[in-house]
This record gives C-alpha cells, structure tokens and sequence, in this order.
C-alpha cells in the first residue's frame, strides 16, 4: 500500500511539475512579453511557485519509497528502557 501511494504521489508532482513548466515557457514567450512586465510575471511566478510546492511532495514520496518500513517520523529523542 506504501508503494501505491508513493507511486500515485510521484504521478501527481510529475503532471504539477509539467503544469508549472508550461506556466513558465509561456510566459517567457514573445506574444506575452509584448503584454507588459505584469501580465508576464504572472504565470512565471505561478509556474515557479508551483514547481517549487512539487518539491516537499517529492521527498515525501522519495522517503515513503526508500525508507524500510518502521519509524518513519523523525526521532528527536530516544528513551532508555
């Protein structure tokens, strides 16, 4: 079940990471850049902000993959027993 959510997660950051990229090649386009410096920064900065969110969903995903089954929350403090 780790792996299919795992997999259904690195899907979901592969098609944002794809919408984020046209958002930026689009607005790097000469037809936009003839709109104004604000119409262009637009979809740049909401390409960037969306490629940048993929990021923490892709270590997730990473992590949820690679690490062994058991703790998988960061351990602060071990207790003695």
């Amino acid at each position: 079940m780790r792996y299919l959510v795992a997999l259904l997660a690195l899907a979901w950051v592969v098609m944002n990471a794809l919408v984020g990229y046209l958002f930026v090649r689009e607005a790097l386009t000469d037809k936009v850049a003839h709109k104004g410096f604000v119409l262009q920064s637009l979809p740049l900065l909401g390409g960037a902000v969306l490629i940048l969110f993929c990021l923490p969903l892709l270590w997730q995903a990473l992590r949820l993959m690679l690490v062994e089954s058991g703790v998988q929350g960061l351990v602060l403090f071990e207790h003695e027993k």
